[in-house]
């Protein structure tokens, strides 16, 4: 009987520490991991490529990255390579989006097509809006 418990102790413990697909945190790369191979990790999982724009100093960019911690948002953009690059350290990459106000969000798809864009955070519903309504694209 001791056995039974132990082995059911250790199962559980197991468990707890193993992590799971969707153990509520959300996979997201920064501009150091580059847009390259974000891209490249996107073609390979078969996935759309998620780009956040912003800066440190920016509030409503902030504010979305708040949002990034949202069970809503994580459940909606896990189906996305999800890139987050700070436009100070990135300038390039801003130009080559044709980044004017941020914060900006893109969907790209794994060939780096650009399926759908926003300036601009007001909320999470509205993030989420915007994210469904560009689902069909491409």
């Amino acid at each position: 009987m001791k056995k039974l418990g132990f082995v059911l102790f250790a199962a559980c413990l197991l468990a707890s520490c193993t992590p799971s697909a969707n153990d509520g945190k959300l996979q997201t790369y920064t501009e150091k991991f580059g847009y390259a191979k974000a891209l490249a990790l996107a073609k390979k999982e078969n996935k759309r490529l998620f780009i956040d724009f912003s800066a440190t100093w920016c509030l409503p960019c902030r504010e979305f990255k708040k949002a990034l911690h949202d069970p809503r948002v994580v459940e909606a953009l896990r189906d996305y390579v999800v890139l987050l690059i700070d436009t100070d350290r990135e300038p390039a990459l801003k130009q080559q989006f044709d980044v004017d106000g941020i914060p900006a969000f893109f969907v790209v798809d794994g060939d780096g097509k650009k399926l759908n864009s926003k300036e601009g955070y007001g909320g999470v519903d509205d993030f989420l809006a915007w994210l469904q309504r560009g689902r069909g694209r491409g």
